[in-house]
């Protein structure tokens, strides 16, 4: 009997810590990443016959782009049509782009490089 109340609170205490463990490391942290120049609403759009990609930083931000047809593989660069400005909203102008392709993007801040979930953002223009 004494024994199956330690494995009782053994099981316990396993669960707590592993619940601890997991609302630190997956819930609170990203929320703490997307503060200063994380992109926050990322988003594509065709306007006549450009396409753009837009998005937000909480905090002032010189970003641009480097993108691709793979996914580890990123050749072609494009800036903010505002230049170099430090900004919080940021839009970029695709050229060159094909409808129906997928484009792997990276958004790039001084030695820092966002994606998603540590993976490029995915971009397909229809």
């Amino acid at each position: 009997m004494k024994l199956t109340k330690i494995l009782l609170i053994t099981t316990i205490v396993a669960a707590i810590v592993s619940f601890t463990y997991y609302f630190f490391s997956y819930v609170y942290i990203p929320q703490a990443k997307s503060k200063g120049c994380a992109p926050l609403n990322f988003k594509s759009a065709k306007q006549e016959s450009s396409y753009y990609l837009t998005w937000e930083t909480q905090m002032d931000c010189s970003q641009y782009i480097k993108y691709g047809l793979k996914d580890n593989s990123f050749p072609y660069l494009a800036i903010d049509i505002n230049g170099a400005s430090k900004l919080k909203e940021h839009k970029i102008l695709m050229s060159g782009v094909d409808t129906g392709v997928n484009y792997y993007v990276v958004i790039v801040d001084g030695d820092k490089t966002y994606g998603k979930e540590g993976l490029p953002l995915e971009v397909k223009f229809d």
